[in-house]
């Protein structure tokens, strides 16, 4: 199972997903706060990979429900796609800052290291946009662990 991280009583309030999780054991050795500031609910991994992937996106939460929609157009350009890759990268860069010691980044820096590697032109020659597939599913079918923004904890 899975955790997802939400804001404190966001019962139906879109937008109120903060962070994602892929075990409990991951949530607990990377965060840094107190449960009783969010509410912390349990999913299924296929949803949590789903959200990673960005092929679902949560549009809310009741109680231990989550309200889903499906993700399947991503990018209607390469200047979309280059956008999205560069603030990714400057997320990432900022979490690491105050972040580096923690377990989740080394996989963190590694994927940092990939986006910043990434020749957008070559990898989507066959491909005709609006893109059918998220950046994160291209990495993770290249091999490499993508890291979503909402896992930095």
């Amino acid at each position: 199972m899975s955790i997802f991280i939400f804001g404190k009583n966001s019962d139906s309030k879109e937008g109120s997903l903060y962070r994602i999780a892929s075990s409990q054991s991951v949530y607990d050795v990377n965060k840094n706060w107190p449960d009783d500031l969010y509410d912390v609910i349990t999913v299924e991994d296929t949803d949590y990979t789903a959200v990673k992937l960005n092929t679902k996106f949560v549009v809310s939460k009741n109680g231990n429900q989550v309200t889903y929609i499906n993700c399947d157009k991503y990018f209607s350009s390469q200047d979309n796609l280059i956008s999205y890759i560069n603030s990714v990268i400057l997320t990432i860069e900022e979490w690491l800052i105050n972040n580096n010691l923690k377990p989740l980044a080394s996989n963190v820096t590694t994927y940092l290291n990939y986006l910043k590697s990434i020749n957008t032109s070559s990898f989507l020659l066959e491909e005709e946009y609006p893109l059918k597939f998220s950046l994160e599913t291209y990495v993770e079918n290249q091999g490499t662990t993508a890291i979503h923004p909402l896992e930095l904890l």
